[in-house]
């Protein structure tokens, strides 16, 4: 007796070992995409659905991210990335409580967004038993269609229909991830059984509330955009076709204001202030132009023996700003432009720029949106110079 009983404890356990294990260390990737500025909510937002969804991993896992996700720029102004995930053996560390608890922390220090973004999972999802279990309650309740009007019956089958088609949907474009991750996948065939399920969802009702109601299943998402400042939010209602914010290329609302100090080749020198309007245009992630209105007072001894003037020197250029630190937000910038100086004598002078900035994440002070400084050599008789430190708003 007691060895049947150790021989029946073994087999369970080789069972167990075996249902598990034939997920273990099976990795699947997962792609995501939307604009650069969110994109380390939306990992984050990625790995939290994944230990919620039980549609990946059998057993005693769930999904765990090996290594950090890979990202590189993609159409339209927007970045996509790849994290590679296996089915890992829960313990008291590594669990759905746990993993959840830890990933919501972390959310915690992101500014909040709750804006959609494109996902896709590599893995053919597993069968949602669930599924299966709302037929069944839908039959039991159909058994009582005394207690229901037809009005009522075909809103709760149209409703229920609706949702179970929007959830798979995001993991039906497997034929656009092959391509792009050069992955293979198995083609499903239909079963009998999950014919009969798509026919009698038609047919049948359920009294069953849904317990969490997503924006994901309305033809309509109330989408959350932050503010310049990252405090704010602005919510904007629209159709789901266009989920995936883009970002303005074309900046009308630029100005620049510096302090400016001025030199020439007598070795004089004088401080002044210079403003300027400065809209931008984005190519792509790597560069930008700009235009320049604007000007500035000096005081410069414009005919020699005579006393100073002070006059207003009016600037016109473009400027072409390169960010060669991928995800960074530091930016070297050059650019050719003319000088006019309103003095006694007058003149049209080119002039030469080049100089760097930084971009600050979200505006400060709501307008500020960078800090730069600049060097400008001008082709006039005394080789002025102009070396200028200052900010750039947009509004």
């Amino acid at each position: 007796m007691k060895n049947k009983m150790t021989r029946l404890f073994i087999l369970i356990i080789a069972l167990i070992s075996l249902r598990v294990s034939g997920n273990i260390d099976v990795p699947f990737k997962v792609s995501i995409e939307g604009p650069r500025t969110y994109m380390e909510i939306y990992k984050k937002r990625a790995e939290l659905k994944l230990v919620r969804s039980a549609d990946f991993c059998r057993g005693y896992t769930m999904p765990h991210l090996k290594g950090k996700w890979t990202c590189m720029p993609s159409d339209n102004l927007q970045n996509k990335c790849v994290g590679e995930f296996t089915c890992k053996l829960i313990n008291i560390k590594f669990s759905r409580v746990s993993e959840s608890k830890r990933i919501r922390k972390e959310l915690k220090s992101f500014p909040k967004n709750k804006s959609p973004f494109t996902m896709i999972v590599s893995k053919t999802p597993l069968k949602n038993p669930s599924k299966y279990r709302y037929i069944d309650r839908a039959k039991k309740y159909g058994e009582r269609p005394e207690t229901r009007t037809k009005r009522l019956l075909n809103e709760k089958v149209k409703k229920r229909t609706k949702y179970l088609k929007n959830k798979l949907t995001e993991f039906d474009e497997f034929e656009a991830l092959e391509k792009e991750l050069g992955i293979k996948t198995k083609s499903l065939t239909s079963s009998p059984k999950k014919e009969k399920v798509d026919k009698d969802i038609t047919t049948v009702f359920s009294d069953e509330e849904e317990e969490t109601e997503s924006l994901d299943d309305a033809p309509f998402i109330v989408e959350k955009i932050e503010s310049n400042t990252g405090k704010e939010e602005v919510i904007k209602i629209k159709r789901r076709d266009n989920n995936i914010p883009v970002e303005s290329k074309i900046h009308y609302l630029s100005f620049t204001a510096a302090m400016t100090r001025v030199t020439d080749s007598r070795e004089s020198a004088i401080a002044t202030a210079d403003i300027a309007w400065t809209p931008r245009y984005k190519f792509n992630q790597k560069f930008t132009g700009r235009g320049r209105v604007g000007g500035h007072y000096i005081s410069s001894e414009v005919v020699e023996g005579e006393n100073p003037e002070t006059f207003l020197v009016y600037d016109l250029g473009g400027e072409l700003e390169w960010f060669p630190l991928k995800g960074k937000n530091f930016y070297l910038n050059g650019g050719l432009g003319l000088q006019s100086w309103s003095s006694s004598v007058g003149g049209v002078f080119s002039t030469i720029t080049l100089g760097g900035g930084f971009y600050f994440k979200y505006n400060k002070a709501k307008v500020v949106e960078r800090l730069f400084l600049s060097l400008t050599n001008v082709g006039n008789d005394n080789s002025n110079k102009e070396f200028k430190v200052g900010l750039g708003a947009t509004f």
